[in-house]
């Protein structure tokens, strides 16, 4: 709604002397003028084209990359606008009111969906401004303070553009070193235990027996049982004493691959915070039936990324081989059966606590923590 016209003389009321006041910046103000002679014998053609006066931007967010919808957003662009101005009816000069500041764009329609947009007018002229998002949430995820296209928004009188950001996600599935693999906050893993069948996709729901993998002890690169084994074999070793540095010849914060890690080039076994990390950055989820049973290989505990929902981890519940001996009267660990398989997983991290006792990654229906195992 137009303000009303103003006269700085009200006595000698003419287009010169006219002006809208105190008109709202987000108006879409549009403006026409032009100067003819009038002649009385003909038609007289006004041709009226209105132009826009200030700068409109079509703005779309889209999340469609990540696989998450857009549940909350602000979006904005600073040193953008004027809440006010005076128009001046003669040329349409722009008065501005007040100090130039930030404009967020109104309630933006497609919350809850894959894309959010929004039509924003801004009545400044500024050929160097950053769109401003101050806080987002997608699906699991939130973050403050982003900007974007900096220095490269153009807000100029009678422009009007659209502006659309993607949102790519950083996490993403890729092969690296021959094996494929998802790379989560930062961390690039196997997405195949060792031993298990990399031809098989490693998220499929059901989990089968060719996506289980071998059986480890800690700091050994010998299998010591296949996936679908119900004994031990004869690489197992009851006396045999790992070292500190077998899996990690570096520290806890800067790993080195050990001299006895198992893991193909390029990969290592993780460490107790880089396990914590994952959990962190990831949604967990249970597929299969969780029952123990040794033909039960469908049961897996499912970390999905918090930033792509397409990048999935999947750690099979393969169970645990244990002994029932003292470590320190012979014969050491005798060889059983395998327990709970299709109940729970457990999976080596190469970090020792100060005892010398090594960290698991334990998985159960209900739970998924970094929790110490006393061997």
């Amino acid at each position: 709604e137009l303000p009303d016209v103003n006269f700085s003389n009200p006595s000698h009321k003419t287009l010169e002397t006219s002006s809208l006041n105190n008109l709202s910046g987000n108006s879409d103000f549009m403006y026409f003028r032009k100067d003819m002679q009038v002649s009385g014998n003909r038609i007289n053609h006004l041709d009226v084209v209105l132009k826009h006066q200030f700068c409109e931007i079509n703005v779309k967010i889209s999340s469609a990359e990540t696989g998450y919808n857009i549940s909350a957003i602000e979006v904005g662009i600073h040193s953008s606008h004027y809440q006010a101005s005076n128009i001046k009816l003669s040329n349409a000069h722009n008065n501005y009111l007040g100090n130039i500041g930030y404009q967020k764009f109104a309630l933006l329609s497609g919350l809850n969906t894959n894309e959010v947009s929004e039509v924003g007018i801004f009545n400044a002229y500024n050929d160097k401004a950053s769109l401003s998002i101050p806080f987002i949430t997608i699906g699991p995820l939130s973050k403050t303070n982003l900007t974007f296209f900096r220095d490269k928004v153009k807000i100029i009188p009678g422009l009007k553009y659209n502006l659309t950001v993607r949102l790519n996600p950083k996490d993403i599935l890729l092969t690296y070193k021959g094996q494929p693999a998802a790379r989560i906050n930062g961390k690039i893993w196997m997405r195949h235990n060792l031993g298990a069948n990399t031809s098989l996709d490693p998220d499929q729901s059901s989990s089968v027996a060719g996506i289980h993998g071998n059986y480890y002890q800690y700091g050994r690169n010998v299998s010591v049982a296949g996936a679908t084994d119900t004994r031990m074999n004869s690489n197992f070793n009851g006396g045999y004493p790992p070292g500190p540095k077998a899996w990690n010849s570096g520290t806890e914060a800067s790993p080195l691959k050990g001299p006895n890690d198992p893991c193909p080039e390029g990969y290592r076994v993780p460490t107790r915070e880089e396990f914590q990390q994952l959990l962190e950055a990831t949604i967990e989820s249970n597929i299969g039936v969780w029952r123990q049973g040794n033909a039960n290989y469908t049961a897996a505990k499912v970390f999905t990324s918090k930033g792509n929902k397409n990048v999935k981890m999947t750690f099979p519940s393969q169970g645990v081989f244990t002994v029932s001996a003292n470590r320190n009267i012979p014969p050491f660990f005798p060889v059983v059966n395998p327990l709970e398989r299709g109940n729970l997983g457990l999976y080596w991290a190469s970090t020792l606590n100060n005892e010398g006792d090594p960290y698991m990654l334990y998985t159960q229906s209900s739970s998924s923590v970094v929790r110490l195992v006393l061997q």
